[in-house]
C-alpha cells in the first residue's frame, strides 16, 4: 500500500517541529502503475487543479470588488433618482452632489457622522451563571468562516469556558477586540436560542436609527474602523482593545434607506464569493475522492487510455 499523511507523522521526530530525514524517504514504497497510466492519473488530478486555481482567481477578483466598492459605498454612497419602477440609484459624485467636511472626512451632506454610543448598545446582555444546568451554544473565534457563524461548541453553564459571558441574538454583530483579528467577524443570521459569544468579541446590537447590515460592513471598513482601532490597543504580549472603548467611535449614517440600500449592494457581492468559496470546496472534495481512488488503483484509467489510442 501507498505511504500516506499519517505514516509521514508516525515517523517524524522532533518536539517543536517535527521533521523526516532524506534516508527516511528513501525507504517510503509507492505504488507504480505504467507510465501511460501515471500521465493520465496526473493530466486527470491537474484538470481538478486547474479548476481549483481559476475559482480562487474569480474569489480574488470579486474580493478586489467588494473593497472599492466599500470604498466608494461607505464614503460617498448612493443617491436615488426616480420614482417606483423607473427609481435607479446612483454612486454620489463630488462634482455633482453636495459633500460636507466631518471628522471623517469628506461625506454626502444628507449624512450624520455620530458616536457609536449613539446608535449601538455595546455587550448589551450577559449570562446569568446560577443557572449552571442550562445548554449554551459557544461562539469563539474557531466557530466562525467566511463571516458567517459555521462551527459552535455545545455545554452546560457549569461546563462553559469562564469567557462565555455575552448573550448573542439575531443581527447582532460580532467584532473580535483581539489582536491580530480586530475587526468585524460575524453578523448573526438567524435567531438561536442560548447563544453565547466569548469576551473576545465585542458584541454589537443596533438601535432603530441604525441597519444591523450596514453595521456590518462598517466594522470590516478599514479606513473608518479600524484606523480608530489602532490607536488604543493595549497589551505586548496579546494585544487587545476594551470592547467599551468602541462606543467612542465616530460612523457615519446616511438615512435608513440608503443605509440597507449600501448594505444590500454589498451583500449581492458577498453571496457571489460564498458562492465561488462552496464550488472551490467541491472540486477540492473531488480531488481529494480522486486521489484515493486513482493513486490507491482502486479506480483504472486503462479503457482512457485505450481510447486515446484508437
Amino acid at each position: 500500500m501507498a505511504f500516506q499523511k499519517s505514516d509521514v507523522e508516525a515517523i517524524g521526530e522532533g518536539s517543536t517541529f517535527q521533521a523526516i530525514t532524506k534516508s527516511q524517504i528513501f525507504n517510503f514504497k509507492v505504488l507504480l502503475p505504467p507510465l501511460p497510466e501515471q500521465r493520465k492519473i496526473a493530466e486527470i488530478l491537474e484538470t481538478i487543479d486547474n479548476a481549483i486555481e481559476k475559482t480562487d482567481a474569480i474569489i480574488e477578483k470579486y474580493k478586489r470588488i467588494k473593497q472599492g466598492l466599500m470604498q466608494d459605498l461607505l464614503t460617498k454612497g448612493v443617491v436615488s433618482e426616480g420614482e417606483g419602477e423607473s427609481e435607479r440609484w446612483r454612486l454620489r459624485d463630488e462634482n455633482i452632489d453636495k459633500f460636507k467636511d466631518s471628522p471623517l472626512g469628506r461625506i454626502p451632506e444628507e449624512w450624520e457622522v455620530v458616536r457609536l454610543e449613539e446608535v449601538v448598545e455595546i455587550n448589551p446582555e450577559t449570562l446569568n451563571l446560577k443557572n449552571k444546568d442550562m445548554t449554551i451554544n459557544y461562539i469563539d473565534i474557531e466557530s466562525i468562516e467566511d463571516y458567517k457563524v459555521k462551527n459552535y461548541k455545545t455545554f452546560k453553564v457549569s461546563e462553559a469556558p469562564s469567557r462565555a459571558q455575552r448573550i448573542v441574538k439575531e443581527k447582532d454583530v460580532l467584532v473580535s477586540t483581539v489582536r491580530p483579528n480586530l475587526k468585524s467577524f460575524a453578523i448573526i443570521t438567524k435567531d438561536k436560542n442560548n447563544f453565547i459569544c466569548s469576551t473576545g468579541f465585542a458584541v454589537l446590537r443596533s438601535k432603530n436609527n441604525l441597519s444591523s447590515e450596514y453595521l456590518f460592513y462598517y466594522t470590516q471598513f478599514d479606513y473608518y474602523f479600524l484606523n480608530q482601532v489602532l490607536p488604543i490597543i493595549v497589551g505586548s504580549n496579546y494585544p487587545a482593545i476594551n470592547s467599551y472603548e468602541l462606543k467612542t467611535f465616530f460612523i457615519p449614517l446616511p438615512p435608513i434607506p440608503e443605509q440597507q440600500r449600501i448594505a444590500s449592494i454589498l451583500s449581492q457581492i458577498d453571496e457571489v464569493i460564498e458562492k465561488e468559496q462552496a464550488y472551490k470546496e467541491k472540486l477540492e472534495r473531488i480531488k481529494k475522492g480522486l486521489m484515493e481512488d486513482l493513486l490507491t488503483g482502486k479506480v483504472r484509467v486503462n479503457h482512457l487510455i485505450e481510447e486515446e489510442e484508437k
